[in-house]
């Protein structure tokens, strides 16, 4: 299913881009559309699911190449681009890609967007089963629509964007049946190394946000892996029982971020922090290790 969502004129996106703080880096050349595509790709159970996604189009003639833009964090349901100014990392990126004459397209992920469930956070596999699910969704949709596209397709992503290009690259490496001839790659500010460098930073050398994205983490990869009978396992109380209500998609990071404590070891199990920084096969970390996007070329 898609939905044309939202056009802009040539002149729309100069008053825009000057709002948001980008009319600096670009002069647009083109209007653009923005559709939403509604997709079906695996869940972590390997069942077939509804996703979404975006896709903006120039207006202009073809044939264009793509870039697939791979968001970072994400908290809230809410699908990408329901308010540019709120969403400025993937506004940048597609209108000002857009405007110049590529088709920039990015899946919302499992568990954000239409998805339903808890978005399972840094877990490489479905990350690179939806974004090349939804790759294959916007090349149905521009056949569909005499939309002309070139083979050429480039890939970015940031922070956790960035870990998703890198899943999606090699997916697409392994890909036998791909026609994509990927032109560049550039996944920026990623966490690659969950397992050895990224947790355990986190962990030591906190920021504002380093409880939301632990937390994030912890929730997902239980969903996914079943890896803690009982959140009080992992995390001290109150946090243990208010945790999972704070990711229902419904909160913003901020609301989240101050609701959470101000570093993970006041989040967590003081043993649970000890055995994973100490113990090189502590369970989180070998799930992590199977998570990472560092070991291939």
């Amino acid at each position: 299913m898609t939905e044309e969502i939202q056009a802009y004129s040539r002149q729309d996106l100069e008053a825009l881009l000057l709002q948001i703080g980008l009319s600096d880096l670009v002069n647009p050349q083109y209007g653009i559309r923005i559709h939403r595509i509604i997709y079906r790709t695996p869940d972590v159970g390997g069942e077939l699911t509804s996703a979404s996604g975006l896709l903006v189009v120039p207006d202009a003639p073809g044939p264009f190449p793509v870039l697939g833009d791979q968001h970072g964090t994400q908290v809230t349901k809410r699908p990408t681009l329901t308010n540019p100014l709120l969403e400025t990392e993937i506004t940048g990126v597609a209108l000002l890609f857009a405007s110049q004459g590529w088709v920039v397209a990015g899946t919302d992920y499992l568990g954000l967007g239409v998805s339903q469930g808890l978005h399972p956070y840094y877990h490489a596999e479905t990350e690179a089963s939806a974004s090349l699910d939804f790759l294959r969704s916007v090349r149905q949709f521009a056949d569909n629509q005499d939309i002309s596209l070139t083979d050429e397709l480039f890939l970015t992503g940031y922070s956790q964007g960035a870990h998703v290009t890198m899943a999606l690259h090699r997916a697409l490496d392994n890909d036998p049946t791909s026609d994509w001839n990927i032109v560049a790659s550039a996944p920026m500010a990623g966490a690659f190394d969950l397992a050895d460098t990224s947790f355990p930073a986190a962990l030591t050398t906190p920021s504002t946000s380093s409880s939301l994205y632990v937390t994030y983490a912890i929730l997902a990869y239980d969903r996914v892996y079943d890896f803690y009978s009982q959140p009080s396992e992992v995390c001290q109380a109150p946090y243990d029982v208010q945790a999972q209500s704070l990711f229902d998609g419904t909160y913003e990071m901020g609301e989240i971020i101050a609701e959470l404590p101000a570093t993970p070891a006041e989040l967590l199990k003081p043993a649970f922090m000890s055995d994973y920084m100490t113990d090189p096969s502590h369970p989180l970390r070998t799930l992590f290790r199977q998570n990472d996007v560092i070991d291939w070329k």
